[in-house]
């Protein structure tokens, strides 16, 4: 029965590949944003808005998707971990990195218009500015978040993240722990002509 799902979403997304436009789409987001080089990181992988202007019979059945890493120096792709209710398929794709299928779909509920479809790990190994980048080519029938009736539409998103000193920091919002950082070093200073009593 699997294999008859994947068949059919081949078959679909060969024949109607790219023939929706809708308002889907892709976001990372790091779990934990503050980590060390020499620890790893993991990014969660989701959809949404993936029912918007879409037939109300509609269904997902599977995904798939490339994992780009800018700069090998700071980060490196280890594993990805596939989301329930999705099942692991990437072992069966040699040019897929990350892909996962349902045995009878996901409807087009409101419940179900934003869906997770997977965790990334990466290893920290330096520090400076990488970007980390999912892709689907939609000429690759395996790729992509896959509809019933939609065909394929792409899964795509980008995350830069930079590591100051050893520690990654998603975005100049964190700048507030240097600032943090330099009052504690000026409270710790003890003011000049204080030293002991006697």
């Amino acid at each position: 029965m699997k294999l008859k799902a994947l068949l059919l979403a081949a078959f679909c997304g060969g024949c109607c590949i790219a023939s929706v436009s809708h308002a889907m789409t892709t976001s990372l987001s790091v779990v934990d944003p503050m980590l060390e080089v020499g620890t790893q990181m993991m990014i969660r992988v989701q959809v949404q808005d993936v029912f918007d202007g879409l037939d109300p019979g509609d269904e997902v059945l599977a995904f798939g998707f490339d994992v780009h890493v800018s700069d090998a120096s700071v980060f490196t792709f280890l594993t990805a971990a596939v989301a329930p209710p999705f099942d692991d398929d990437s072992a069966l794709f040699v040019d897929t990195d990350v892909a996962g299928s349902v045995f009878s779909g996901i409807v087009n509920t409101p419940s179900n218009n934003s869906l997770l479809l997977a965790y990334l790990t990466f290893d920290v190994v330096g520090t400076g500015t990488g970007s980390i980048e999912v892709t689907s080519d939609l000429f690759d029938a395996n790729e992509g978040l896959v509809y019933l009736y939609a065909g394929n539409l792409a899964v795509f998103d980008q995350l830069t993240l930079t590591v100051f000193g050893g520690a990654a920091v998603a975005g100049p919002e964190t700048s507030w722990l240097l600032i943090l950082g330099l009052l504690l070093m000026g409270m710790s200073r003890r003011p000049a002509g204080l030293g002991k009593l006697g």
